[in-house]
C-alpha cells in the first residue's frame, strides 16, 4: 500500500473529487479526516465509507474561510491521529461573475474560499506537518483554468491562477522541511460541480444544455470527460514516497484540452 498509516486531511471532502480522493487513499492504507461546511455531505460520506468498505474516517464540519474553524479542524485531526502527513486542499466554489454585474458578492465569495481559505488551511497544517520526521505533502486541487482563461469567470480564473503562484512559491519555502507542494490542474471532470458550470454557461449562451455539453466533450481530444478516479489516482501518487522529488509542479490532467 502506497499510503499505509499516512494521515490525510482533505478539505471539501464530502462530495465530488474530494470524496473520490478520500476513497482512493483509504484503499491505499491512509487514515482520513475530511472537512466541509456541509454537515449533511460529510455525514453521508462517513456512512457510505463504513457501509460499503468498512473504512472509518474523521469528519469535521468547518468553514475554511474562518480561522478559528480552520484551527479546530487541525486540532481535531491531531487529537485523533497525532500527525498530518498529507493535506489535500480541495474545497472550492465557482460560478459566473461577469464584470457588468452590479452585485460583487460572487467575486469576493470565490476569492475568499478558493484562495484565502486555502491559505488559512495550509498555514495551520504546516505548523503540525513541520514536526514530522519525514516531512509531508501538500496537494492543491486546481483547474485547467489555472493556466488559461474563460469569459465571465473572472473571479474563478483569478483565484485558480493565484493558486499556482502560491504552490510554486511555497514549494521553495518548505523544501528544506521535506515537504512537497504541488497542484493538480484538472480539466473537465465528470462531477456535479463541473456539470453545473457547463449548464450555467449553456444557459448564458441560450443553448440547449445537452447540445452545449456535447460540444464541450467534442472539444476534448480524448472525447470524454475526466473520470474523478483518475484525478484521485494522481493525488495518491503525489502523496506517496515515490513522489518525494516532485515539488512546485502544476500537473495537468485534462485529456489534451490544454496542451502547452
Amino acid at each position: 500500500m502506497l499510503l499505509k498509516d499516512k494521515v490525510v486531511l482533505i478539505t471539501g471532502g464530502g462530495r465530488g473529487i474530494g470524496k473520490y480522493i478520500a476513497r482512493k487513499m483509504c484503499e491505499q492504507g491512509a487514515k482520513i479526516a475530511i472537512s466541509s461546511r456541509n454537515e449533511r455531505n460529510i455525514e453521508k460520506t462517513r456512512k457510505d465509507f463504513e457501509k460499503q468498505s468498512g473504512f472509518e474516517i474523521l469528519i469535521i464540519r468547518a468553514d475554511i474561510t474562518l480561522k478559528d474553524q480552520v484551527n479546530d479542524v487541525v486540532d481535531k485531526t491531531m487529537e485523533k491521529y497525532g500527525k498530518i502527513d498529507v493535506l489535500i486542499n480541495n474545497a472550492g466554489t465557482g460560478g459566473m461573475n461577469p464584470i457588468t454585474w452590479l452585485d460583487d458578492g460572487q467575486w469576493f465569495a470565490i476569492l475568499e474560499t478558493n484562495l484565502h481559505g486555502l491559505y488559512l488551511v495550509t498555514k495551520a497544517v504546516l505548523k503540525a506537518m513541520k514536526q514530522n520526521k519525514n516531512g509531508g505533502r501538500i496537494i492543491n486541487i486546481a483547474s485547467h483554468l489555472s493556466k488559461t482563461s474563460f469569459p465571465c469567470y473572472t473571479a474563478y480564473c483569478t483565484a485558480e491562477h493565484a493558486i499556482l503562484g502560491f504552490t510554486r512559491s511555497l514549494a521553495l519555502e518548505v523544501a528544506r522541511d521535506g515537504i512537497t507542494v504541488n497542484a493538480i490542474c484538472a480539466g473537465l471532470i465528470d462531477t456535479d460541480f463541473a456539470k453545473k458550470r457547463t449548464f450555467e454557461m449553456a444557459d448564458q449562451l441560450s443553448l440547449p444544455q445537452r447540445e452545449y455539453t456535447q460540444n464541450i466533450i467534442n472539444s476534448i481530444p480524448i472525447k470524454r470527460l475526466i473520470d474523478p478516479l483518475e484525478v484521485a489516482s494522481l493525488a495518491v501518487y503525489l502523496a506517496s514516497d515515490p513522489a518525494q522529488a516532485v515539488t512546485g509542479q502544476a500537473i495537468d490532467i485534462n485529456g489534451g484540452l490544454l496542451v502547452p
